[in-house]
């Protein structure tokens, strides 16, 4: 039995603006005030506190669960990233699909066999492989095709250094270093294929930071860097380069993997998911020669000094805030895709930040929220369009936080992944923690694969699917599956292609000591586009106006008092405000009306005021100057 989780859908047809925006409930634990110190982040060559010499094999290694789940792959090595997933999965037009992923089959603390697995499909997967590709020990490796058909595979090596490797039509792979002009050399690459005739590799990676036995570089504790070739990987043109925004002028430091690229045809784009930073797009259209920056959303403290300290004057108000202090960002896990009129679509996850503490050199964020955000070229602000499933739909979150197993940085809900058709279609994955699903031995909960789609370019999006279901998994073991680390093929015709690591524990060995060294699956998932749900612009109607709803001073500049003409004073309400693009902007919940609400922070324009009780629900439209 498949779950989906309806969501709340806005269509005010008495408004001159028709809005078909549908809202998710943002859901989140009891204990959402409650903060973590921000976690370290992994590079691979650290031990394991995890125990060791156990190997659990819960499914047979040829699983194949109703010729839509195939395990294709199988790691001892269950970290897969620090925040954002290179690309993993490749889906030629000819149908031909590749996966790769972080490999290391042997029982020592220290991974020695570590590095690039792959596997591949032509008519069929081949055997599960048991060595790296690489002759030395790699990690974080992303895979694409060449124009000639060549596999190519980036990674990094212990010493730092970044490794192309290249397959040979014959099936050998050939190794090349790539060059470098950073004294400590470089960590954590992404990279893509483009260019007009699919020759150019594009790669983004770090310089060493200082906690890796590197240096600042360029006046950055992590600079991310570009790198470049036209000629398949033979020669490099662009070597080590800065692209304006991603410097010194705007960041102190970029984290390990908070960043993502692709490429098609001459446009190539960056998305730097900031966490004490922007979320920016930073857009290529001729190749990698020149580029042009987009902020998503704006962290409003500019290169921010840890314990330096700030004040709510300082930061912009934000009603939805478990703090005062807490400030709205991402979590460095996000995806883009580009459409075939070379838009891009971006999606991440959302997280708040805090600096409790002035003097232990660290910050914190709040684990126990949720939220996916989605933004494309077409919008002034990304818009909230995912979080958990509400199973019992009870409009409350039934999970203890004590028993949450954590993955690094992440919220409640993680690493998201995008796909696009060349019908406006936009699909978006992701881990999330599941209320339904419990493991008795670790007393923690699993976290599902969640998706969700819009047939109509991002504005509309269908309601929350599980797709850790019986249509999709053995029945038997779908209910004790840990699904995280999903990456979806760019391109989803009738069909969403997906790879993501199962094992049957929550949380991973490097981070949580009482974790046995399980076997991970590698697992590739195809979903049929036309199975996820999706409601489309529906027109709800929930008694507009039946309460009298009205708001004046309407337009205001900042205060704006909203009163019901048709219910008694002291009726208790819940008021939100929606810009047209859906996204929740301001909510107060459980208030008397009439209530005096301050919006001076909202960017000018038209909003809808959102105003429930017992009784029914109103409406009103109200413009900001």
């Amino acid at each position: 039995m498949s779950t989906t989780s309806a969501p709340i859908c806005l269509f005010i047809l008495l408004l001159p603006i028709a809005l078909f925006a549908q809202q998710k409930r943002l859901l989140n634990a009891a204990a959402n005030f409650e903060q973590l110190s921000i976690d370290r982040n992994y590079a691979g060559f650290e031990r394991s506190s995890a125990t060791t010499g156990v190997r659990y094999r819960g499914v047979p290694r040829s699983a194949n669960f109703l010729n839509q789940e195939v395990v294709v792959g199988s790691t001892l090595f269950d970290l897969q990233t620090n925040a954002s997933l290179s690309n993993r999965l490749y889906l030629g037009a000819d149908g031909t699909k590749v996966a790769a992923w972080m490999l290391d089959l042997s029982f020592s603390d220290d991974a020695p066999d570590r590095g690039t697995g792959i596997n591949q499909h032509i008519d069929s997967w081949q055997a599960l492989p048991q060595m790296r590709i690489e002759s030395e020990r790699t990690g974080w490796p992303s895979v694409s095709r060449l124009g000639d058909g060549r596999l190519i595979v980036t990674s990094h090596t212990v010493d730092n250094e970044l490794i192309l490797s290249r397959q040979a039509v014959d099936g050998v792979w050939m190794e090349s270093k790539l060059p470098t002009i950073t004294p400590k050399g470089r960590l954590w690459p992404h990279s893509t294929v483009g260019g007009s005739d699919e020759m150019s590799i594009h790669l983004v990676a770090l310089s060493t930071p200082t906690a890796f036995e590197g240096e600042p570089y360029l006046g950055m504790e992590g600079q991310l860097l570009y790198c470049r070739s036209t000629d398949g990987g033979d020669t490099w043109d662009q070597v080590d380069m800065i692209i304006p925004g991603l410097d010194s002028s705007k960041h102190l430091r970029i984290d390990p993997d908070a960043y993502e690229i692709v490429g098609d045809g001459e446009i190539v784009a960056i998305t730097h998911f900031g966490g004490w930073g922007d979320v920016t797009l930073f857009k290529s259209t001729d190749n990698g020669d020149t580029w042009n920056s987009i902020i998503i959303r704006d962290f409003p403290l500019d290169k921010y000094v840890i314990d330096s300290g700030y004040s709510v004057d300082d930061i912009p108000l934000d009603t939805l805030a478990p703090e005062s202090l807490a400030i709205l960002t991402s979590s460095g896990e996000g995806d883009l895709a580009i459409d075939r009129d070379g838009n891009i679509h971006i999606t991440f996850a959302d997280m708040y930040v805090r600096d409790s503490t002035l003097d232990d050199e660290g910050t914190t964020f709040y684990p126990f929220r949720s939220g996916i955000s989605y933004w494309n070229e077409s919008m002034a602000a990304p818009m909230f369009i995912g979080g958990v499933i509400d199973y019992d739909n009870n409009d409350t979150l039934s999970i203890d936080v004590r028993q949450i197993a954590r993955y690094g940085n992440s919220t409640l809900t993680s690493t998201p992944t995008i796909s696009l058709d060349q019908q406006g279609g936009v699909y978006v994955a992701y881990s999330a923690v599941s209320e339904a699903h419990f493991n008795e031995k670790d007393e923690q909960h699993y976290r599902h694969l969640v998706v969700l789609k819009s047939l109509d370019g991002g504005i509309n999006w269908g309601p929350l699917y599980d797709l850790i279901n019986d249509e999709f998994s053995d029945p038997e073991f779908n209910y004790f599956i840990e699904a995280v680390y999903p990456s979806s093929a760019m391109l989803a015709a009738d069909t969403l292609h997906i790879l993501y690591q199962q094992d049957f524990f929550p949380g991973h060995r490097l981070v949580d000591s009482m974790d046995a060294r399980a076997e991970n699956f590698m697992v590739y998932l195809a979903v049929p586009t036309d199975l996820i749900p999706y409601d489309g612009p529906v027109s709800i109607q929930e008694d507009v106006l039946a309460l009298g709803i009205q708001a004046f001073p309407n337009p205001t500049e900042n205060e704006v008092t909203i009163r019901s003409t048709d219910m008694p004073s002291g009726t208790f309400f819940e008021v939100q405000v929606f810009n047209l693009s859906g996204q929740l902007m301001y909510a107060l919940s459980n208030r008397p009306l009439p209530i005096q609400l301050e919006l001076g922070f909202l960017p000018q324009g038209p909003y809808l005021v959102r105003v429930s009780a017992a009784e029914g629900v109103g409406w009103t439209k109200l413009v900001k100057r």
